[in-house]
């Protein structure tokens, strides 16, 4: 198996697709390849790939390119960059286009804020769960997309809405982000104006 020594676009990469289960070609050359030639990109994977870092499958959704997935080396030279343990589930296929967006608007938010930590839903899922001793119950908890935390220490929920809901589905959701204490601030990215419209008139 050829070895590649590993870069810090690398790093970037496996980070990624290690956090969020999965990043997608075209994902990797906006972010990581943004003034280099497609070739080079396509070089690098295959090459990551020959190494044994990284697997690549077809893409599902017309446009988006190859899905990238960490092997389990991939994994293990991910968890040394990475903050979090995050487990790496099947993916989820009915939720690929929700989650695409989900990292496109961690990519952005980070740019806006470079200071700022990236906590993944698949980390809140398992520290928000609720103790035998805990006052929480399932049922009172409302997780986010992603949790995004300043260098002031304040906590930012992202909900990101790809799918309409009632505005009583809503009212339901603030209501439970009320009464928690994770975070102090919660963030809602909508991907149409009606979606948007319906979030604010609640």
């Amino acid at each position: 198996m050829k070895r590649v020594f590993i870069q810090e676009r690398d790093r970037k990469l496996l980070q990624l697709a290690y956090e969020h289960q999965f990043v997608s070609t075209n994902q990797i050359r906006r972010v990581l390849f943004k003034n280099v030639h497609m070739s080079e990109c396509y070089r690098r994977l295959k090459e990551l790939e020959q190494s044994g870092f990284i697997t690549r499958t077809a893409p599902i959704t017309a446009g988006t390119g190859a899905y990238v997935r960490v092997t389990p080396d991939g994994a293990s030279a991910a968890r040394g960059i990475s903050i979090y343990e995050v487990p790496q589930n099947r993916l989820n296929l009915y939720a690929i286009a929700h989650d695409m967006l989900v990292l496109d608007a961690r990519v952005r938010l980070l740019e806006l804020f470079n200071d700022a930590i990236w906590t993944p839903e698949q980390t809140i899922k398992k520290d928000w769960a609720p103790s035998r001793l805990s006052s929480y119950c399932y049922d009172d908890l409302q997780y986010p997309d992603g949790v995004m935390t300043l260098s002031n220490g304040n906590r930012i929920a992202i909900e990101l809405e790809n799918a309409a809901k009632s505005k009583e589905r809503y009212g339901q959701i603030f209501r439970k982000w009320s009464r928690s204490d994770k975070v102090e601030y919660v963030m809602y990215i909508a991907t149409s104006e009606q979606i948007k419209k319906t979030v604010l008139s609640t």
